[in-house]
């Protein structure tokens, strides 16, 4: 697998976005289509997580499993200190994922939720620290 960068097409008038990156993979085995349908699943997986619903993001607060790199799309698996710190951050994670999301309301109601949090937490670390 090797990662190929665009960065000056010809002709001129062509425009490239902002993920100019493209990865390909050289693959002899038969299991390549399980291969390929197991990044397909991923990268599902990454794209809906981008747009999350409500009930997705107690789930995403929950789950631990690789994730995608947003700026190189490489795929990063889990370490052990990134686990060990989610299994004791999940307490806040689960917390704050009853924000609700963004897009309903113009976000005003995320924004309400999560400065109410903000406050909770920093009367809790307040009252910890005196």
């Amino acid at each position: 697998m090797f990662r190929v960068v665009v960065e000056k097409p010809e002709p001129k008038l062509v425009k490239l976005s902002r993920k100019n990156v493209a990865f390909i993979t050289i693959s002899h085995s038969a299991d390549h289509e399980e291969e390929e349908s197991e990044h397909t699943k991923l990268i599902e997986f990454y794209m809906n997580a981008k747009t999350p619903t409500w009930g997705s993001q107690f789930k995403n607060a929950i789950l631990l499993g690789p994730q995608i790199d947003d700026e190189n799309l490489i795929v990063e698996y889990v370490t052990l200190s990134e686990g060990l710190a989610h299994f004791a951050t999940i307490a806040w994670k689960v917390a704050f994922a009853a924000v609700p999301p963004p897009k309903w309301g113009g976000g005003y109601p995320a924004f309400c939720i999560a400065l109410t949090f903000i406050g909770g937490v920093t009367a809790i670390v307040g009252e910890v620290a005196g």
